[in-house]
């Protein structure tokens, strides 16, 4: 730890990071130290330390290869599970959608995130799902165009709102991807029990011409949360987030076939 650095209370701990409120020098701030030597981890932590510093929210203070002490950001998380579980006032879900767009039209630096993100959806398409669909999302994919820039895991926990506005945390799954993975992560979550949300993400990929890699991702992501979900010991949480998830599928398929 560095000089000036106070910790408190524990705010989150999981088998790979401990994170805690404290001090810095005076400041509010949020530690945020990695557990794990696993070389996944390892190097989403380098990731997010790099993002967090080009993108300046939440702005890093201190850090060595285990440490981060971010300044404190105001404000409450849009929600404390996962998923959602009601509908978000209009104010809420444009201040959420304008710094997801934000921060897709800034352009990191190419070190920053080398992968290939249309390369990776094509692979998981391949594993993940039947004859048909797979012809069907490999022309969206190749539609997609370029790769954009997102925070990676802007669910309602990772989302801080605060006076009209909306902010970013926990940005160790960020890189490239197809444009609208943002939106799509957020409406995999969020548009069951959402629907001025659901609504207004449909409206901007309308208007963004969105739509073949909203769809793929959209799929993917869907695929991934099903994955997840079945991975939980059985419960009324389990299955009903399942349940949701399954009709959210069958809504995804024709949206699929109408992009086709």
């Amino acid at each position: 730890m560095t000089a000036g650095l106070t910790v408190g209370r524990v705010l989150h701990r999981t088998g790979k990071s401990l994170v805690t409120a404290g001090s810095y020098r005076g400041v509010p701030v949020v530690v945020k130290t990695i557990t794990t030597d696993d070389a996944f981890w390892v190097e989403r932590r380098r990731r997010e330390l790099a993002a967090c510093r080009w993108f300046g929210e939440p702005e890093v203070l201190w850090a060595d290869d285990r440490v981060m002490v971010l300044r404190a950001l105001p404000g409450a998380r849009l929600h404390e599970e996962r998923h959602l579980d009601r509908d978000l006032d209009a104010a809420t879900v444009r201040a959420v959608l304008t710094t997801l767009r934000q921060v897709g039209e800034r352009t990191p630096p190419p070190d920053l995130d080398p992968q290939d993100p249309a390369g990776e959806c094509l692979r998981r398409i391949e594993r993940e799902f039947d004859r048909d669909t797979r012809d069907r999302l490999r022309p969206l994919v190749e539609q997609a165009g370029e790769a954009v820039f997102a925070h990676g895991d802007p669910i309602p926990t990772n989302i801080l709102v605060h006076e009209g506005s909306a902010a970013l945390v926990d940005w160790e799954l960020s890189g490239r991807f197809l444009p609208g993975y943002d939106l799509a992560v957020l409406y995999t979550v969020g548009a069951a029990a959402a629907p001025t949300l659901a609504a207004a993400i449909d409206a901007e990929v309308r208007d963004r011409g969105l739509t073949p890699p909203f769809t793929v991702n959209l799929g993917l992501l869907l695929s991934r949360e099903i994955r997840m979900h079945r991975a939980l010991e059985p419960g009324p949480v389990r299955h009903q987030r399942l349940a949701t998830l399954d009709q959210h599928t069958a809504a995804w398929r024709e949206r699929l076939r109408a992009a086709t």
